[in-house]
């Protein structure tokens, strides 16, 4: 799925802008997969590479598309004025199902963009509906390798 679409990003004026290491879409790792780190290490580290998100930039300009292996997302993206300074928020899915909203403050640094922000993350999946009964609050943090096409100033 990802191969896709990152085949269908070389037209249209579609571009990776960035491969964010680690995501406030969805929050996931850093709140419950990290802190099990020393006694699960394995599990850990492949649930690290799981969530790496490559970010491909649409047209029209702020718009961007999310794609992991554990999270997709839509956001909408925008510097304030013409600073290193943003914010960008969104909707993240699962394989098409919606399963929540994030939003975060971010600043471009060179060739690293790191946010600070939190998302809200049902329990929702394909198999379990009735998840949207349940909401958790998820603090999270970005750092991202920008592209050349990026908006580091």
């Amino acid at each position: 799925m990802i191969a896709l679409a990152l085949l269908g990003a070389a037209t249209a004026g579609t571009h990776l802008d960035r491969v964010e290491l680690i995501s406030v879409d969805p929050g996931v790792w850093l709140n419950y997969d990290l802190p099990t780190l020393v006694t699960r290490p394995t599990s850990t580290t492949v649930r690290l590479v799981q969530q790496v998100q490559p970010v491909l930039a649409l047209p029209p300009e702020g718009l961007h598309l999310g794609l992991s292996l554990t999270s997709q997302s839509v956001s909408w993206e925008q510097p304030f004025a013409e600073s290193r300074w943003g914010w960008a928020a969104g909707v993240t899915t699962l394989f098409a199902l919606p399963r929540g909203a994030f939003a975060e403050a971010t600043v471009d640094l060179g060739p690293v963009r790191l946010g600070l922000g939190g998302s809200l993350m049902s329990q929702a999946s394909w198999a379990r509906l009735s998840g949207y009964d349940t909401w958790d609050p998820l603090l999270g943090a970005t750092v991202g390798l920008l592209t050349r096409k990026g908006r580091a100033r």
